[in-house]
């Protein structure tokens, strides 16, 4: 397991994977899957999420003993079916990663968002201009995965 004091991980299986819930909204729980390979992170989305939600796997993400040597996280938004969103929980996003910058500064993020909801999300957050990590967005996973391996 983790750190002590720390989220709980899965460090003991390499390559793990991590499903979780969050969320419990009228609109019923939005799905993530946490894949941890070699340096890095694969998150799945599915269903109607919102940042709240999102603010929940990052805080995973980042409490993992993992995070310090991560340099690439692949957020999919391409199964979710809308997305709510605020500034100041974007806000907040934003101020853990500066804060996650102290212990790993070589994070690059990649997103893949089809949808309009997910998109605007994801705009509002890059248009805070407070995220210390480079992130692009993505209309494919192949894509970003390019832009990731350094082709892109």
């Amino acid at each position: 397991m983790g750190k002590a004091g720390s989220v709980p991980c899965l460090t003991d299986v390499p390559g793990s994977t991590l499903l979780i819930r969050v969320g419990s909204n009228w609109r019923g729980n939005m799905v993530a899957s946490i894949e941890w390979k070699n340096r890095r992170v694969c998150v799945d989305y599915a269903g109607k999420t919102s940042d709240s939600e999102v603010l929940d796997v990052v805080s995973k993400i980042q409490g993992d003993q993992r995070f310090e040597d991560l340099l690439e996280a692949l957020h999919d938004f391409s199964e979710c079916d809308g997305c709510d969103h605020s500034k100041p929980t974007l806000g907040h996003i934003a101020a853990m990663n500066l804060g996650a910058r102290l212990s790993n500064d070589k994070l690059r993020i990649a997103v893949v968002a089809t949808h309009d909801d997910v998109k605007e999300m994801i705009r509002s957050f890059v248009d805070l201009d407070r995220s210390p990590y480079p992130l692009e967005v993505f209309n494919s996973h192949a894509d970003a995965d390019a832009w990731l391996r350094g082709a892109g």
